[in-house]
Formats: C-alpha cells, structure tokens, sequence
C-alpha cells in the first residue's frame, strides 16, 4: 500500500448514522425555556427520527 492510500484511508469521511431520538418535556411551562431548548435542539438535528413528547399534557395516573 502506497503512502498516499493509506492516507485515504486514514481520512475517509463517517457514513451518514440516522439515529432515534425521544425528547421528553416535563415543563409546566408552554414556551418556556425548555421547550425553547427542545425546539432549537429539534431543529439542529435533521436527518435523524426526533420524537417531543409534552409529558405534562399527558394524563397519566398510576
């Protein structure tokens, strides 16, 4: 193997991972500063599956 191979080798770019993503918003608060965070999250990651689950709306009992 020739130097310059190896090299391609070495710096051969990460193929593309599509990753499972669950955000959970346990804030009272709608609009405030988590969801902002979620939201501003949600929208940096495109390309991957993002599910935002509002926890607080949910009625759950147990």
């Amino acid at each position: 193997m020739k130097d310059n191979q190896f090299m391609l080798v070495l710096f051969k770019e990460k193929e593309e991972v599509n990753v499972k993503i669950v955000l959970l918003n346990v804030s009272p608060r709608r609009g405030g500063n988590t969801e902002i965070m979620i939201n501003t999250f949600m929208e940096n990651v495109k390309g991957h599956d993002v599910v935002k689950l509002n926890i607080v709306s949910m009625m759950l009992r147990m």
